[in-house]
C-alpha cells in the first residue's frame, strides 16, 4: 500500500514539474501571445490534461493491453497536438480559424478512438466472463458423470454413462439466452441420474441416460440455431 502510494506521488509529481516547464515556456517575457498561440496553448493544455487522466479511462480494468493502448494513444496525441499547434502558430500567427479547426479534429478524433477502445475492452471482458461461466457449467456436469463412472462397477451402466461423458464432452462450450431453460434441465436430469446410480435402480439409470443425451442432442440443436440467428444480425 505504501509502495503503491510513492508511485502515485512520484508520478503527480513528474505531471507537475513538466506542465510548470511548459507553462513557464509559454509565459517566458518575450514569447509573443497571439490568437493562434492562445488557441493553441488551450488546446496543448487540454492534450496534456488528458494525458494525465488516462488512468480514469483504464480505471477497473485488469487488461495490459487495453492500458498500453490507452497510454499510447494519449501519448500520441499529446504529441501531435503540440506539433500541431506549433505548425499552426508559426504559420499564421494571427489567425485563430485553423488552428481551431485543426486542433478540434484531432481533439474529437482522440475522444472517439479512446471510447471505441473502452467499449471494445468492455465487450471483451464481457464475452471472457460468459465463456468462463459457460466453461465452469459443463466441466461441473462433466465432473458429476466422471465422479460417478469411477465408482460404478457394472460395466453395462459404466457404459452408458461414457455415452452420457462423450456427448457432454462434445457438445459446444457456449451458452446463449435460448439455452437458459434447457440447460436447467440438463443440470436437473445428470442429478437425478447420479442419485438413481446411487439408489441403484437400473431401468431408471438407463431411462435417464437416454434423457441426458436426448436433452445434450436438443441443447446442441439451439445452439446452432441460435448462432445462425447471431450470424444474420
Amino acid at each position: 500500500k505504501s509502495t503503491t502510494m510513492k508511485k502515485t506521488l512520484m508520478k503527480i509529481i513528474i505531471h507537475l514539474v513538466f506542465f510548470a516547464v511548459f507553462n513557464m515556456i509559454f509565459f517566458f517575457e518575450g514569447v509573443e501571445h497571439t490568437n493562434a498561440s492562445w488557441c493553441s496553448y488551450g488546446f496543448a493544455t487540454f492534450a496534456y490534461l488528458c494525458l494525465c487522466a488516462t488512468p480514469i479511462f483504464a480505471k477497473g480494468s485488469s487488461s495490459a493491453v487495453l492500458i498500453g493502448s490507452l497510454w499510447s494513444q494519449s501519448t500520441t496525441f499529446f504529441f501531435v497536438e503540440l506539433i500541431a499547434a506549433i505548425i499552426c502558430i508559426f504559420i499564421n500567427p494571427e489567425s485563430m480559424k485553423w488552428p481551431l479547426i485543426i486542433q478540434s479534429i484531432l481533439l474529437a478524433l482522440f475522444i472517439v478512438i479512446q471510447l471505441m477502445t473502452v467499449l471494445a475492452n468492455d465487450s471483451t471482458t464481457a464475452s471472457l466472463q460468459n465463456q468462463k461461466k459457460s466453461s465452469f457449467f459443463k466441466q461441473n456436469l462433466i465432473n458429476k458423470i466422471q465422479q460417478k463412472t469411477r465408482e460404478i462397477k457394472d460395466p453395462d451402466i459404466k457404459k452408458l454413462l461414457n455415452r452420457c461423458f462423450d456427448a457432454l464432452n462434445n457438445s459446444p462450450l457456449q451458452t446463449y439466452p435460448e439455452t437458459q431453460d434447457i440447460d436447467i434441465t440438463l443440470n436437473n436430469t445428470i442429478d437425478n441420474l447420479c442419485e438413481k446410480i446411487i439408489e441403484g435402480n437400473r431401468e431408471q439409470i438407463e431411462a435417464l441416460s437416454n434423457q441426458v443425451i436426448y436433452t445434450i442432442q436438443e441443447r446442441n440443436l439451439i445452439i446452432k440455431v441460435a448462432r445462425l440467428n447471431n450470424f444474420k444480425n
